[in-house]
Parts: structure tokens; sequence; C-alpha cells
């Protein structure tokens, strides 16, 4: 008997119209045959059983226990960053498990030989989030270049794959054929996104220079995938609707916008007066720019510039760092100054709306949110194996953990000295001595520190919780981790739900939360940083009055007893609080770093091009 049509494929079958509308219209006409049952797997997991009057009965996938098959599998695979072709749907359950593995902005190619087992993986299991989210595509095997061809035609965004999972259901020679086909459909696809980058190009090129210095109309443009170039991202999208100019993001946060075509095409779109890229350079799309036109590279903390060499164009003569540490990691900065600007990160356009809009009655849920991005700190994750090495890390741990009060990165060498005369281990070689001590100074100390803080609050009479990644196991029942620090609307929540912003592990990060905390009248205290801050802040320093540091536990406990305890010291955090909101308001937002950004590219190209004239919206 044919099976019923379930629930579960209807949900997919209207997902897939949406990217798919000609598999999915094949799919729905594809009846299961009568040989064909549903049936329970060794593994209690949902399958199907194939009768064969011949061969006898056959499980779905070739797997009687596909739940656990499918993990087994795919449980040592490394992704690359790239987009995977499966060939086959398989089970229907390594779908899923694959789609874990690698980052969201990668997609799965499933290449199947028969559309009924596409009708049998709809039925059993839900796809609909990976459909929506443009991370799951479905070709036939004996159609892919031209069904290929066709889907990269109508969405030229998506990199063409290149990484083919070597399933153990196929033999050496069918996947051998797979692999040829493959390299067909890249080649018919490939050649059909060079055709739409000309036409984008021509399209740029044929656009009169329109340099509008009220209300530009902004491209953002990113090649970095990494959430904070993500949400940093939509910071400047808000932003510019905060400044009522129109614009268009491009960044690859999904599978369709990751290839050169969709920036382009976001550049087209926006009919841009100014581009905006993120983290990244310019090159790669100089050659279609309008020569006039002003853009150039804001690379936000953490992150490394990259030289953009000679492009013999004067529009992107002017690169954006976000402290003078960055600019002074570059090889040509010293070279080359007049080429680099600081503009540092702004408070967020939406964590102020929101939190303006809040109940001002409601209770606050906690009196301290302890905000720290801590890195792994197991020696598995940081590559430490060898025993002596290991030996060597407990060592470092114990004595970062004695000293942490006075640590900081200039006695890092001096601690790893004491930790080779403790442990009996000498490293000899200095590029291992140099990996020991970053292993110090930006994972063991962070991880120490944060640990240290617990500990510290958890003996103070104060509501807390942590939001960070990596938080160390906490000691105490009292500590509440709340998962990773959000952005947007829902960090304004959170500020709104606190009395004061703790952020106990320095780093570069920490400046966006501490401006986005002061955006919205809420105090913050930092741990002062571990070194000398190699990296400055010239924009910055009339907010240094309102961000507090300390050095030890007990000055830290002892700060937010004065800014918790509402006496008239807390009093004077209070008018601080306030001071700083209205400073950060109406000179640290991203809007007034997007505005000074494009006033100086514009002034650089005017001053430089005196025919150049700016013309009023």
């Amino acid at each position: 008997m044919v099976p019923a049509t379930s629930a579960t494929f209807d949900s997919n079958l209207a997902a897939l119209r949406c990217v798919q509308p000609t598999i999915a219209a094949i799919i729905e006409a594809t009846s299961i045959p009568d040989n064909i049952c549903p049936a329970v797997g060794r593994d209690d997991s949902p399958t199907y059983l194939i009768k064969d009057q011949q061969a006898g009965p056959a499980w779905f996938g070739q797997s009687s226990m596909p739940r656990i098959s499918s993990e087994a599998m795919l449980g040592v695979y490394q992704a690359t960053g790239s987009s995977v072709v499966l060939p086959g749907v398989l089970t229907g359950y390594e779908i899923g498990v694959l789609a874990s593995r690698i980052p969201s902005f990668c997609a799965i190619y499933v290449i199947e030989e028969d559309i009924v087992n596409l009708r049998l993986a709809l039925e059993l299991h839900d796809y609909v989030e990976l459909l929506a989210q443009n991370r799951l595509l479905f070709f036939l095997r004996d159609d892919l270049p031209k069904a290929l061809g066709r889907f990269v035609k109508e969405n030229p965004g998506y990199e063409v794959p290149s990484q083919l999972f070597p399933a153990p259901q196929l033999s050496s020679a069918e996947m051998a054929a797979l692999e040829g086909s493959l390299q067909d459909a890249a080649a018919v696809a490939r050649e059909i996104q060079v055709h739409i980058l000309g036409v984008l190009r021509q399209s740029l090129r044929n656009r009169a220079s329109n340099l509008r210095s009220e209300s530009p109309r902004v491209a953002v443009i990113s090649n970095e995938a990494s959430q904070w170039t993500f949400d940093h991202a939509q910071r400047v999208a808000n932003a510019l609707d905060f400044l009522g100019w129109s614009y268009e993001v491009c960044v690859p946060n999904t599978p369709a916008l990751c290839h050169t075509v969709a920036r382009l095409d976001a550049v087209n779109r926006a009919s841009a007066d100014f581009v905006l890229f993120l983290n990244c350079r310019s090159d790669e799309l100089e050659s279609a720019l309008p020569t006039a036109m002003p853009r150039t590279s804001w690379y936000l903390p953490g992150s490394v510039i990259h030289d953009e060499g000679d492009s013999g164009e004067e529009a992107c003569s002017i690169t954006f760092a976000s402290s003078l540490g960055q600019i002074r990691s570059n090889q040509t900065a010293n070279d080359r100054d007049s080429s680099f600007r600081v503009c540092p990160v702004g408070a967020s356009e939406a964590v102020c709306d929101r939190f303006d809009k809040r109940d001002p009655d409601v209770e606050k849920s906690f009196d301290i949110a302890v905000f720290a991005e801590v890195p792994s700190a197991t020696p598995a994750s940081c590559g430490v194996s060898l025993e002596s090495h290991i030996r060597l890390w407990e060592e470092m741990n114990e004595l970062v953990s004695n000293s942490i009060d006075r640590y900081s990165n200039a006695i890092a060498y001096d601690l790893l000295e004491d930790a080779q005369r403790r442990s009996g281990v000498k490293l000899e070689d200095p590029s291992i001595r140099e990996h020991f001590v970053a292993l110090l100074r930006f994972v063991i100390a962070p991880t120490v520190l944060a640990r240290s803080t617990d500990r510290a609050l958890v003996k103070q009479d104060v509501r807390y919780a942590v939001w960070g990644s990596n938080w160390p196991d906490a000691d105490s029942e009292r500590t509440v981790l709340k998962g990773p620090i959000p952005e947007g609307t829902a960090l304004a929540d959170i500020l709104a739900s606190v009395s004061v912003v703790l952020l106990s592990v320095p780093s570069e990060f920490g400046l966006q939360l501490a401006l986005d905390s002061l955006a919205v009248g809420v105090p913050v205290l930092q741990r002062k940083p571990f070194g000398v801050m190699e990296s400055a802040f010239p924009q910055l320093g009339e907010l240094e009055p309102f961000l507090p540091v300390y050095s030890t536990m007990a000055e830290m406990c002892q700060q937010l007893h004065e800014i918790l305890c509402g006496n008239e010291k807390a009093s004077e955090y209070e008018e601080n609080s306030r001071e700083a909101r209205k400073l950060v308001r109406s000179r640290h937002m991203t809007a007034n770093r997007i505005q000074y950004m494009f006033d100086t590219l514009l002034k650089t190209r005017v001053a430089k091009n005196p025919e150049l004239q700016l013309a009023k919206p």
C-alpha cells in the first residue's frame, strides 16, 4: 500500500517550492511504489523497507540503523568552510548531521539518482528550516549540468560547490562518475556567473557619478564570513536607517550571498554613491566600480588590516581601522600613515531604540550582567597533546591562578620560565616558546580571570548572570549562565533588566558592549587590560571618566558595592551614567562613524579633484 502523504512532506514541499519550484513539482508528481513500506529501524528511527521478490527486503539508504549510521559516517567530518555535495539523499538523516557540521553560510547540494528517494526523504525528515535558510538544494544526477546551470542563472549568488562527500554507499566507480558530472555542471554554472558579472560591470561603468553630500546611497559589502561581521553589518544598516540613507547590504551570511555576483549586484541595486567594505579589501570589485565612487574598508576590532596595495584608484585611498593598534600592525602603515584613519565602533541605534521603548517600571532581573567572551581553554582545543606540554600547561594555569590580581601580559614570559622550572619541561624552540606565551596571554589568563570573577561574585550578596562563550564551569549554583552575548534588541532587553554591566575579561570586543551600555545609561565596570593598551582610540578619550576600571577582585567587589548600594556614591554613578548617555548618543553612535567616514572620503576626493561637483539630492 502506498503510504499517505505526511504533514512533514507537505511542509517540506511548500518550503522547497520557494527555492527550487521545478524539482518540487517533479517530487510532488512522484508516487511511492507499492513495494516500499514504512518501517522502524533497529535504532528505533523511522525509515522504509524496500521489498524485492528476487533480492529480498532492503533498508532505505542501505542502513537498518539510519540515525546511528549517519552519525558514525559523519562523526569525523572536518568542515572546510565551503558548500558540500552529498552523493544521494542516502537515509535522509545524513543531511541534518552534515548541516550541523558545516557553517550556516554553506549549502548542501544533494545529487540524487532516483527521484523516489527524494520523495521518501521529504516524507521522513523535517528540512523546512534548512530550505528556508537556502542551505539545502536537490538535483537529479542525469540532469545535473542543465539543472545546476538553470539554478545558478536564477540564483547567481551561490558558490558552485567543490567538495564531494565520499559516502560509503557508493562504489569508487560511481563516485568517479559523479565527480565528472559535477565538474561539467560546475563549468556551466561558472560560465553563467562570469556572464552575469560582465553585465553588472557594464551597468556600473555606464552610471554617471553623483556624489551626494547629504543622503548618499550606500552599499555595505563584505566577503568575510564571520558572525562579528554579520552582526556589525546589521548595526550599520540600523544606523543608515537612522540617517535616512538608502542602502543595500550584502554579507555572506547565507549561501545565496557568497559569490562575487551577489556583492556586485548589491552595489548595482543600491545605485551606490558610496561603498563600505567591512573587514575586507575593495579589490575584488575594484575594476567594476566607477572611478569617482568613494569606497573604503572599515576594519572592526580583532581584524587584521589587509594591505590594499597600489590599486591606482584614488577613490579607495583611505582605510579606516577601529584602533591605532590595528594600523600599527599593518606592515605598510609606517610608510603610508596618511592612508589610514581611526574610526572606532559606535553604539547601536537598535539597542537605544528598543531600550527607550521599554516599560521603565519593570523590575530588574539581575543586579549585574557579566559579559565575557572566553576562549576554549583545554589543552586539546589548543592543539597541546604531548604529555610534557600538558604538564607545562597545568603549571602555567596554576601560576596564573595564584597571581591573577597582579597579572598582566608583561609578566607572561616570566611565568612561562617559572612553569618550565616547576614542570621540568624546557622549550628549546623559540617559536614553540612564543606559542606558549600566546596561549598564556590569550587563553589561560582570560579563563582563569573568568573563574576568579565568578568565585568573587559568589561571595557577594548580588544577583548576577553571565553572557558569553566558553565560560568555565561554575563552582556555585548561584551562577546563572545565559548563553552567547546577543545583539540588537535582545541586548537591549538585557541592559533594561540589570543595574550594572561588568566586562570581566579584557578584549577589543568589550568596547562595543561598553558603548551600548553607556548609550542607555547603564553603568559599566571593566577589568583593567592585561597589558598596556596597544590599541588607542583617540576619539574616545572623552569617555574615559565614564569607564572605571579595576585590577583586583577586591577592587571589583568594592566598586560594584558602591554602584549598587544606593548611597551617595551610587548617586554619583547615576549622575555619571546620565552624562555618559547624552555624550554617547550625540557623538559616539554607529551613525556618527558612518557620517565621519563618508565626509572624510568625500573631502579627500574633492580636494584631489576640484572639478568634481557635489550634487544635492
